[in-house]
């Protein structure tokens, strides 16, 4: 028989061990492993607690999730009830953008565990309108889920590039072969000029808890530099985002994960890699670049990225995860592609038809605004 509950996290004082294990033991990603989620937890903020949620059969677990409920209110006057799978619908928080995403499920309960979250959620005496999942891996598992229920969804599409090291070494392929001669071409030449001005290029992995400190803060102070330099805001400006990496490098499974490379030409920076290193898997997190040094024109960040490339290709990697973003870097380094989802589950409330018809209106508004107009020249 199976069994499904949703019950405030800090009711279940014993829930990290489980977790830990269950999540060992499904092979999933690192954007749900304890290490990040742990971290998750400890950054929400008071009033916004996290729920969880346990798919059992007899004692048997077969999904795990944690969820924040949220209130967004339209015009003013209605509030839209939403529950966020492992994320919150609020900046700082969201600004980690979580990947990979989903329930954490046995290869049995997938397909199982999402048409049972849905279950909960309708059960639970709190009303809801929707569920958002954000950055989901297998998202036809939900949209199954949330059609035979009778439920609107809604999907965004973002293209996720990656490095197929398997796939390299089984056709007995390099990773530089594969590039295009435009791409080699350009990391060939800014490679070279580097290297003639600095020094050769080498590739430094931290090696202890204090040099990866000491690493990420010398890539926030690039990241934050390159963005401050356009009026923007960089994905670390938030002391409470800074906090959470702290965090999760400082915590058992966050220390084995976290990997900070530095590439340098001689003595100088060229660019600093943050990677979540999970299973074989490398993700690439965030970056810094040393753009006044090096210069522009030398695409630093080509030559840091395409650095460190060739080092994973010589270790075990399996694979290397770009992370979701159309950016013109990742498609020309990448050896291939796929596509997360993220997902919007309506209930039929009429709080969401009140919503889709203010949406449907600004829609129509938003076209009339961009219709080319004709007349005099």
């Amino acid at each position: 028989m199976t069994i499904k509950e949703l019950i405030r996290l800090d009711e279940r004082p014993g829930w990290a061990p489980t977790w830990s294990a269950f999540h060992e033991a499904a092979g999933a990603p690192f954007f749900t492993s304890l290490a990040w989620i742990q971290s998750w937890v400890n950054m929400l903020p008071i009033g916004s607690p996290a729920w969880l949620f346990e798919c059992m059969n007899a004692d048997e677990v077969l999904a795990l999730g944690l969820l924040v409920r949220s209130f967004d209110w339209l015009g003013g006057i209605v509030p839209i009830r939403r529950w966020w799978l492992h994320a919150t619908g609020r900046s700082p928080f969201d600004d980690l953008t979580i990947e990979f995403n989903g329930l954490v499920s046995s290869p049995a309960a997938r397909g199982i565990g999402e048409r049972q979250l849905l279950d909960a959620l309708d059960q639970n005496p709190m009303a809801w309108d929707q569920l958002m999942v954000p950055h989901a891996i297998d998202p036809e598992r939900w949209v199954d889920a949330a059609r035979s229920r009778g439920y609107l969804v809604t999907q965004s599409f973002h293209p996720c590039y990656f490095v197929d090291f398997e796939q390299l070494r089984a056709a007995s392929r390099q990773y530089a072969s594969v590039l295009t001669k435009k791409t080699r071409y350009l990391i060939r030449r800014a490679r070279k000029e580097i290297e003639s001005e600095h020094g050769p290029i080498g590739v430094k992995v931290a090696e202890s808890g204090s040099s990866t400190e000491a690493y990420f803060e010398a890539m926030l102070a690039l990241h934050e530099r390159h963005w401050q330099e356009k009026g923007l805001r960089g994905a670390f400006a938030d002391p409470a985002v800074r906090a959470f990496h702290l965090s999760l490098q400082r915590n058992a499974d966050g220390t084995a994960a976290c990997r900070m490379y530095r590439v340098h030409a001689g003595k100088v920076d060229v660019g600093y890699l943050y990677l979540f290193v999970w299973k074989g898997v490398a993700y690439f997190y965030q970056s810094g670049f040393n753009y006044d040094e090096i210069g522009r024109s030398r695409s630093p960040g080509y030559v840091t990225i395409a650095a460190v490339l060739e080092v994973l290709e010589r270790s075990d990697a399996s694979r290397f995860e770009f992370l979701a973003g159309e950016n013109l870097y990742k498609s020309r380094l990448a050896t291939g592609s796929r596509l997360l989802c993220s997902l919007e589950i309506q209930r039929p409330t009429l709080r969401n038809k009140v919503l889709n018809f203010a949406r449907s209106i600004r829609r129509r508004l938003f076209a009339t605004a961009s219709e080319p107009r004709t007349g005099e020249c």
